[in-house]
């Protein structure tokens, strides 16, 4: 079974390994990452990481859409309009309900 190295605390993942945290193949998360499910946090020697926390978070709210009978499209469109809320309120651009 593959698993995340847990000896060193990682806060930045591949896409290798968010493949893991899933469970889904690489092409899978590179579907996700195209759709705009998962972002790439920042680049190390043109590879993509991913955010641990954002992953975690985000596999959360995959599942549960899913279950509730959303497409992978209408997902991304929910994630990004949350994400967007929430960008608007740190800098407090405006109240949301």
């Amino acid at each position: 079974m593959n698993s995340i190295n847990t000896k060193k605390r990682k806060d930045f993942v591949s896409i290798k390994d968010a493949a893991i945290i899933f469970d889904l193949a690489v092409a899978t998360m590179r579907k996700y990452k195209n759709l705009g499910l998962i972002q790439v946090a920042k680049k190390n020697n043109n590879q993509d990481l991913f955010n641990l926390k954002d992953l975690q978070e985000r596999k959360k709210i995959i599942l549960q859409k899913k279950i509730e009978g959303f497409t992978l499209r209408q997902i991304s469109k929910i994630i990004n309009q949350e994400k967007i809320k929430i960008i608007l309120l740190k800098n407090r651009v405006v109240k949301v309900p």
